[in-house]
């Protein structure tokens, strides 16, 4: 069996950067931290988690993504501004044509679904904050293995 977090957090890496925008700027992607006083919005690739489906004929996870949207506003919070980005985020990882996210010649997105999208604020610095978190759930099968 192979690790299949690290393949997916690369391929949601991959498939955002550079294709999320919001009032015609690109939102940058990071994974990890971010660096310190950085504008908003922007988007935090976040904890994953992985539940073993194998059986006795394939290897497989049950793999879940956190995505989280940060943006802050100075005044009033435009929640709207969250919702854009997460149309285009859903438009990508959850794509209606069942054309998934590729992680590898051997190993395969099987589905792809929305298992939770909540939402948080909180005060950073003189900024409103408004979080909204996106976990996608991934059933992910090793195609060949010994």
């Amino acid at each position: 069996m192979r690790d299949y977090i690290i393949p997916l957090e690369n391929a949601y890496f991959t498939a955002l950067s550079g294709n999320i925008s919001i009032f015609g700027n690109e939102v940058p992607i990071f994974t990890g931290g971010v660096p310190d006083g950085y504008s908003y919005p922007y988007i935090i690739i976040g904890s994953s988690n992985a539940v073993d489906n194998s059986t006795k004929n394939n290897h497989g996870q049950t793999v879940t993504i956190l995505i989280d949207i940060v943006t802050g506003f100075k005044d009033m919070l435009n929640t709207a501004v969250s919702g854009q980005i997460a149309d285009q985020i859903y438009n990508i990882i959850r794509r209606d044509n069942g054309n998934y996210l590729f992680l590898g010649d051997d190993i395969k997105v099987l589905s792809t679904r929305i298992r939770q999208d909540f939402s948080q604020i909180d005060q950073n610095n003189g900024w409103q904050r408004y979080r909204r978190f996106l976990r996608f759930e991934h059933l992910i099968k090793q195609s060949n293995f010994n």
